[in-house]
């Protein structure tokens, strides 16, 4: 079992390694594809209206619980992320699957944008200024699954998640 653990961990250090490029989604920052599900940023050349999007309960700690929390390793990638373009303000936008009523929600997707906001100003450092959050609720679904839809939980799962969107590029400081 000991080895077992041992060739897994080391398997996983290899593939966050920022030397490895195989799977990674911004092999510029070595952030693995098991961290970042979808960029469309580039890196070398960011532009308003770039995103990222993460699948939030890959991160969550005592999932299943009312205590659960985003992980230490969620914030990490995401500052990683906005650290590297000091030059962007970003949009931090929730989203939830169509579970539950439509008002909830909404103001679910509002309270979680927000606390994503506040760690990253009051534990990461970021700017205030750099950060806008937006709680879309249930109105921008990847599927079909919405209230009129029987989709399985799996299913319904792929439209709960958080985009760091670009929204603007800063003028060069002098």
């Amino acid at each position: 079992m000991y080895i077992k653990n041992i060739a897994f961990l080391s398997l996983l250090c290899l593939l966050l390694s920022p030397a490895y490029k195989g799977f990674a989604q911004l092999p510029e920052l070595g952030i693995s594809k098991y961290m970042v599900d979808t960029s469309t940023i580039d890196m070398t050349d960011p532009k308003p209206g770039q995103y990222i999007r993460i699948y939030t309960h890959h991160f969550l700690e005592d999932p299943g619980t009312r205590k659960a929390r985003l992980s230490e390793a969620f914030f990490d990638t995401l500052y990683q992320i906005i650290d590297a373009l000091p030059q962007c303000t970003f949009e931090v936008g929730m989203h939830t699957s169509s579970e539950g009523a439509d008002t909830r929600n909404f103001n679910l997707s509002q309270r979680r944008s927000a606390s994503i906001a506040a760690y990253l100003i009051l534990y990461c450092n970021v700017s205030r200024e750099r950060l806008l959050t937006m709680g879309y609720g249930e109105t921008q679904p990847l599927n079909e699954c919405d209230n009129n839809t029987d989709c399985p939980p799996e299913k319904r799962a792929l439209n709960q998640r958080m985009e760091l969107l670009i929204c603007d590029i800063l003028p060069a400081s002098r």
